[in-house]
């Protein structure tokens, strides 16, 4: 009986020879690899040396814009420095200005000080009506007669005429220039000793009262006007002027107050 086994075996091992001899690999196969190997490596290389390029451009790009940074700081601090002198001028031309505008007000006052003395001889009279051809003098010495001024005469007086402004009451208010000061004062205190004075006392058809008032310059008119709102204000019984200075007084028996500027109304 013939031996199967042996002959099945003999088949298995031809088989497995020549699947092996199938699995073994050529010559052309690993050439292709080989090539396909070279190929990706050349690739990887060209990838490579495309990376390190742009590494290299990143480096210059980071390295410019570091000198950028460093010039713009540079130009930073030179503005910075810039702007310190310009901060440092503007001052002291505030400075400066301050001192000019103080100047500016020390001459201000000066100058309204040296015209109001050439006020000192003048008085203002407020409420006489405005008739046609009148003749001041003749009313000035009407005037004086009503307030018992005695010693009046037309030698008394080195001017006397009609404002251009109208007054309050709608009349033009009369200036008279005196020559000597000591006659304007007596005047002033002969009409502050009437109580009351009006157009009908010196032969006028009209009741309004009559004014005589020292004449101060534009500054100080403005400064009395204040000074009387104020004096409302704060419950001043007494506004006055003497020698063309402005004077205030809470009550009968109280100190004069001396007004010398609006900063002086601040602490009444």
């Amino acid at each position: 009986m013939p031996d199967n086994t042996e002959k099945t075996s003999n088949v298995k091992t031809r088989n497995m020879s020549k699947s092996s001899e199938d699995n073994e690999p050529t010559l052309q196969s690993l050439d292709k690899k080989l090539n396909t190997i070279t190929s990706a490596i050349e690739a990887n290389s060209t990838v490579i040396k495309v990376i390190q390029q742009e590494q290299v451009d990143l480096a210059s790009s980071v390295e410019l814009c570091h000198n950028n940074i460093k010039d713009l700081s540079e130009s930073i601090k030179k503005q910075d420095a810039r702007v310190d002198m310009c901060v440092s001028e503007v001052d002291g031309v505030k400075n400066e200005n301050i001192k000019l505008k103080s100047k500016v007000r020390d001459l201000e006052r000066k100058l309204n000080d040296l015209e109001q003395y050439s006020h000192r001889n003048n008085l203002v009279v407020y409420g006489i009506p405005e008739v046609k051809n009148e003749v001041v003098l003749n009313m000035i010495k009407r005037l004086a007669m009503a307030i018992n001024f005695k010693d009046w005469s037309t030698n008394l007086v080195d001017a006397a005429h009609r404002m251009g402004t109208v007054g309050e009451d709608g009349e033009r208010p009369i200036i008279i220039k005196f020559i000597s000061r000591l006659d304007k004062d007596e005047f002033l205190q002969k009409r502050k000793a009437k109580k009351h004075l009006s157009a009908a006392d010196l032969g006028y058809a009209s009741e309004s009262s009559i004014y005589v008032n020292e004449s101060l310059t534009s500054p100080n008119r403005k400064l009395l006007q204040k000074t009387r709102e104020a004096a409302r204000k704060k419950g001043y019984q007494y506004v006055w002027t003497l020698n063309c200075s402005i004077y205030v007084r809470k009550a009968t028996n109280d100190k004069a107050v001396k007004i010398l500027t609006e900063a002086s109304l601040d602490g009444l």
